[in-house]
């Protein structure tokens, strides 16, 4: 669907600029040639025409005229990426910056600034999969779903290493995970005293029965 997209804008880009190829308007035939081939850049045709129509502006004397415009497009497409940045609409800005690249490819400002955006929208993104992991791991902890949680915290502190929720979280779950070990521990322990201690009062080991049972009463006083 959106290869599809891709080809009827690039087609009406090319009828667009036929027309105007046609009509004698060079200058918005050559930028609508450059759209076009921005858009399919192995496609030949519109890299054909522009070199075309770059040979009729050096012939007719209209550089000057063609570098005015172009520097005027350049100028709008940066006030208008400015401006986008401000808001914030990184994406829509990001494409202005890039139509100001195919104006003057190489640029630093507009390359510096696509690169910004890229940095921004990678953070964006990395806080908002930050959020999602806290919120499942903190569901976790409350069902007392330890390894998991604890697994979902360990996620999130790979993507933001200088937060100190999840590391205190994590140690959270490691002091329960220690004491459920240790209550673990004194449960077995507690089992097999009882365990012995009914085995010597059955064969009438009174003495040892009595010290199983007391052993058992320091697990469990």
């Amino acid at each position: 669907a959106e290869l599809a997209e891709m080809k009827k804008e690039y087609d009406d880009l090319l009828k667009k600029a036929g027309g105007e190829f046609e009509r004698n308007e060079y200058f918005t035939a050559l930028a609508d040639y450059k759209e076009a081939s921005r858009i399919f850049p192995q496609e030949q045709f519109p890299k054909d025409r522009i070199a075309e129509i770059n040979d009729l502006i050096a012939v007719l004397g209209l550089q000057a005229e063609l570098d005015k415009q172009l520097t005027e497009k350049y100028n709008s497409f940066i006030q208008t990426a400015d401006q986008l940045m401000k808001i914030p609409q990184y994406e829509q800005a990001r494409d202005n910056y890039s139509q100001a690249l195919g104006i003057k490819p190489g640029d630093a400002y507009a390359t510096g600034m696509i690169a910004e955006i890229d940095r921004l929208m990678a953070e964006q993104q990395n806080l908002s999969k930050y959020a999602d992991l806290i919120a499942l791991a903190d569901n976790a902890f409350a069902e007392k779903l330890w390894d998991q949680a604890k697994s979902r915290y360990k996620e999130a502190a790979a993507i933001r290493p200088g937060e100190a929720y999840p590391a205190s979280q994590i140690a959270k779950i490691d002091a329960e995970l220690a004491n459920l070990a240790l209550l673990a521990e004194k449960q077995s322990n507690f089992e097999a005293a009882v365990r012995n201690g009914d085995a010597s009062y059955q064969k009438q080991f009174y003495s040892k029965a009595i010290a199983f049972y007391q052993t058992a009463l320091t697990f469990k006083p």
